[in-house]
């Protein structure tokens, strides 16, 4: 199970003077994007402050929909919302969503992770894998730590940003 308490004082930690407040209640509809599209512009404005400070790499190159052919490995092309390198050596796989229903878009996303998960097993070993959303449910936090899912979440909407990583989980 996973512990709530933990992640609420968690998110009054991360990124302070972004705007974080007392609970994870502000990544509801009201504070979202009004598609995918004016998120994931909103989020590439930050995306270098935000990655230095949850993970201290500095973002290199950023590309927008890149697509991995991964024929040889026996698995199907996926494509990523944004691909970034660092300075570090450390490459970042973040998938974005905006989902307009709380329950079966964030579900579906988890099936999504699952595959990026197979894309990092067979391309490369320095890599990160990110969600970032801009409303979430406990429900994924449970069900990440339940099958033991790779994956960071990084919230961002209109009003803040904050993160969740998957150790805290």
């Amino acid at each position: 199970m996973y512990n709530k308490q933990k992640i609420f004082e968690q998110t009054k930690d991360v990124i302070p003077e972004m705007g974080i407040f007392e609970s994870l209640q502000y990544f509801t509809k009201e504070n979202q994007f009004a598609n995918e599209k004016e998120f994931v512009q909103s989020f590439l404005r930050i995306i270098h402050d935000v990655i230095f400070k949850i993970y201290g790499y500095e973002v290199e190159n950023i590309e927008l929909e890149r697509t991995f052919n991964l024929r040889k490995y026996d698995l199907p092309n996926q494509r990523i919302d944004i691909y970034c390198t660092t300075k570090q050596g450390v490459s970042l796989l973040i998938e974005c969503k905006n989902p307009t229903n709380n329950y079966g878009e964030l579900n579906l996303s988890l099936g999504q992770m699952m595959n990026y998960q197979m894309i990092i097993e067979a391309i490369e070993t320095q890599v990160k894998l990110i969600l970032a959303t801009s409303r979430f449910h406990f429900y994924m936090a449970k069900v990440m730590k339940r099958f033991g899912l790779e994956f960071d979440v990084i919230l961002h909407n209109k009003i803040l940003t904050s993160f969740l990583l998957k150790t805290e989980l």
